[in-house]
């Protein structure tokens, strides 16, 4: 049943336009493609390798474990699981091998290929990516059938072109998506960058040339495997650059002056050469800057995995494709053959899984300050000049030359002097712009992130960064919030160290997240108000419950009986448990200076910032829900609190005014909060909550203490929206102090709450 909506925005409702109860018979073919095709590889292929090749040949990317997806992504081959230009060019090439084969003439199975190219499109999902493979294979294809005689010769950028403006016109919000940015900018790297870096590689990889690259890029893995600690070292990567500036440099003088060329780049067979330099075009013009700008990451295994995974993925998607075929559409005998097509397809997608693998481990994946639109813009204007110099020379001296002849003319002096103008305007406003934002820089800026079920902030003060509780990586499905949010947040702010990380409580929503930091940002210095082991040396679970109470009645009715168990009870407390083991680890293994939170104590590097209110004690057994340390957070006239949710140590620590109040999470008991919003003591209060997985509590007696907290928050919440902020509903809470200005808001904008001062 297809149906035909229309959506008031006002006030929400839809009405039915129209009802097609078949739907269109392409589409319908489609989905039956898609469907027949699945049943084929699921009843050929085992799992996860069935789920590899639904995701490489239908665009399928739901059932492939989560670990997979990671390593993926950090070897920089997550490309091929979204159908794209690669997918779209491999099953072209299929079928026009497949015709010519048979000696069927291009004329006639030219709109053949086309039909079947924009059917897979739509059995992909009709994804931009795919659109455009298909338009520009499409017009290329056709082109070579029936404009060949006329010596017409298809221009890839003027097709790439095309194709942009047919997906834009369709849906405009396509430009805004980094999947399509991405997809285009592959296509413009592979055309205009290919040819010079082949020639670039031919004058460079000559002789002794070529033995100084070799050497160099030997030299560079082996130095980020055996120290992968290097990668995260503020200057890596300008030093990344300079060695790699000067490697060129030093390979081009020697190729120029080696008399020994018996060793060459030049001796590759002409495919391997193509190949390799478009490998090196797409990570300089698309991978490489695209990825640090949209994602704050750069994977340094990605050259060396691609070359391997581009030419078996083809082998993968044609051997899957031909055996999803015959199995559809062949009876009786169909599933067998493509049981023996896809039992060689094993090895190949066993084998991408492995190098995938593989390189994940052996190759850190490094964070990288995430770059602002100008200095891509930079890039991407050195690039062109570095690779087009002489064009770009001659075209500018020529365009020099001309205005120079038009200024003797008087007719044509005043328009060129309002063109200057205009350009010294666009300039005097963009610095004039530039110069209004440093005026609004503020002296302090505290965000407390959206990090789901925990909590963590941020504190920026006089160039320095401090991070307060780092969220929760939940270890059966995998999200990290360090990696999904904390680390993106660092990213943004151009931040390459964090000078400080306190840890307010053991609890592991507020811990687990800052391992994967600790992988890509160094630490200045780690405190908490509860002991870290440094030695390197993990704990048992028995230990772990003598360093820490969380007021579980059972446990703790054990414990004062001398019972411990060996393993932890249940999924949240063995979270907790992995995550201060793996705390320990990673302190010992970078080597972090820790030190003990208590009130009074001051904080290196922000002590006129931050201030330690509680806890007062240092008792032997840490209370993870009553001990948690409680940050004031001044500037100037301005007080911001930092508190985890108890309600007994608060009220007798908290100053007499307070401007903003960020809750770690759930307040309780909630009569006593409830009692000190009554006061008027707090101005603001911003909550960092939202409801957690539903495995996450499973037989900890927690649960049904949240849920019901959480109902009762919600409720009375909804009652004073100007007052209180929720990470669940206002996304990030951010706080600006701007010459002597408190501005709090929200990053989501909802009905009745905005910025305020």
């Amino acid at each position: 049943m297809f149906r035909t909506f229309r959506l008031t925005a006002r006030s929400g409702r839809f009405a039915i336009l129209s009802e097609d109860p078949t739907g269109a018979w392409w589409y319908r073919f489609a989905l039956h493609l898609r469907t027949r095709f699945l049943q084929v590889i699921k009843q050929t292929m085992p799992y996860p390798e069935s789920a590899f090749l639904g995701g490489v040949l239908l665009g399928l990317r739901g059932g492939l474990p989560p670990i997979v997806a990671t390593e993926f992504r950090k070897t920089g081959v997550s490309h091929v699981l979204a159908v794209s230009g690669l997918h779209v060019t491999i099953i072209a090439g299929l079928f026009y091998g497949l015709f010519t084969l048979f000696r069927v003439p291009l004329r006639v199975f030219a709109p053949l290929i086309v039909f079947f190219l924009f059917t897979f499109a739509l059995i992909v999902g009709w994804p931009s990516s795919a659109v455009r493979a298909a338009l520009m294979n499409s017009l290329f294809i056709l082109s070579r059938a029936y404009l060949h005689d006329r010596g017409f010769r298809l221009s890839i950028v003027f097709s790439l072109a095309v194709a942009a403006a047919y997906i834009l016109s369709m849906s405009p919000l396509q430009l805004t998506e980094p999947s399509f940015v991405l997809s285009f900018m592959a296509i413009y790297a592979l055309a205009m960058f290919t040819d010079p870096a082949e020639k670039l590689m031919r004058d460079t990889l000559r002789g002794d040339g070529l033995v100084l690259a070799a050497v160099a890029t030997f030299l560079f893995f082996l130095t980020v495997t055996v120290k992968r600690d290097l990668v995260i070292h503020p200057w890596f990567f300008t030093g990344t650059a300079l060695y790699i500036a000067l490697v060129v440099w030093g390979s081009r003088r020697l190729a120029a002056s080696s008399t020994f060329q018996s060793y060459s780049f030049e001796m590759l067979p002409g495919w391997l050469k193509s190949f390799t330099a478009s490998q090196v075009a797409i990570f300089l013009a698309m991978m490489g800057p695209l990825s640090a700008y949209y994602f704050g990451s750069m994977s340094l295994a990605a050259p060396l995995a691609n070359m391997i995974a581009i030419p078996l993925i083809g082998l993968i998607v044609q051997l899957g494709l031909i055996a999803a075929i015959i199995g559809a559409f062949l009876p009786v005998v169909g599933v067998p053959l493509a049981l023996v097509i896809n039992a060689a397809n094993w090895l190949g997608v066993k084998f991408f899984l492995g190098m995938a693998h593989f390189f994940a481990v052996l190759i850190p994946f490094p964070r990288v300050s995430q770059p602002g639109l100008g200095l891509i813009l930079g890039y991407y204007a050195l690039l062109h000049l570095y690779f087009y110099w002489e064009p770009i020379r001659d075209y500018a001296l020529a365009l020099g030359a001309a205005i120079l002849d038009l200024w003797e003319d008087p007719d044509y002096q005043l328009p060129l002097g309002l063109l200057g103008g205009t350009v010294l305007g666009v300039v005097f406003f963009l610095g004039g712009f530039a110069w209004s934002r440093l005026e609004r820089t503020p002296t302090l800026r505290v965000t407390q992130l959206d990090v789901g079920f925990g909590s963590s902030l941020l504190v920026e003060k006089g160039g320095r960064i401090a991070l307060i509780d780092a969220g929760m990586r939940d270890g059966l499905s995998e999200y990290d919030v360090g990696e999904r949010v904390i680390q993106p947040a660092l990213s943004e702010k151009f931040a390459d160290r964090l000078d400080l990380v306190i840890l307010s409580s053991a609890l592991p929503e507020r811990i687990s997240g800052l391992l994967s930091v600790a992988e890509n940002y160094q630490i200045g210095r780690l405190l908490a108000p509860f002991d870290i082991p440094t030695d390197g040396q993990l704990i048992p679970f028995q230990e772990f419950v003598k360093r820490f109470n969380f007021a579980d009645v059972k446990l703790e009715a054990d414990f004062r009986q001398g019972i411990i168990p060996a393993m932890p009870p249940n999924y949240y407390l063995d979270q907790a448990f992995q995550a201060f083991n793996g705390l320990i680890r990673r302190v010992h293994k970078s080597g972090i200076p820790v030190g003990r939170l208590a009130a009074g104590t001051p904080v290196p590097g922000f002590e006129e910032t931050i201030e330690v209110l509680s806890p007062t004690r240092s008792g032997d057994r840490f209370a993870v829900y009553y001990d948690g340390a409680i940050l004031q957070i001044r500037e100037g006239a301005h007080r911001l609190v930092y508190s985890p949710g108890s309600m007994y140590a608060l009220p007798k620590v908290l100053p007499e005014r307070v401007d903003v109040l960020f809750l770690a999470d759930l307040p309780f008991p909630l009569e006593d909060f409830w009692g000190l919003v009554a006061t008027d003591r707090v101005n603001r209060i911003a909550l960092s909550f939202r409801r957690p997985s539903s495995w996450l509590f499973e037989g900890y007696y927690m649960k049904k203490i949240v849920e019901g907290r959480s109902i009762q928050v919600e409720r009375k919440l909804r009652d004073q929206p100007d007052r209180f902020f929720l990470t669940q509903s206002d996304g990030a809470i951010q706080a600006d102090v701007v010459k002597d200005r408190l501005i709090v808001r929200p990053f989501l904008e909802r009905e009745g709450k905005s910025a305020a001062p």
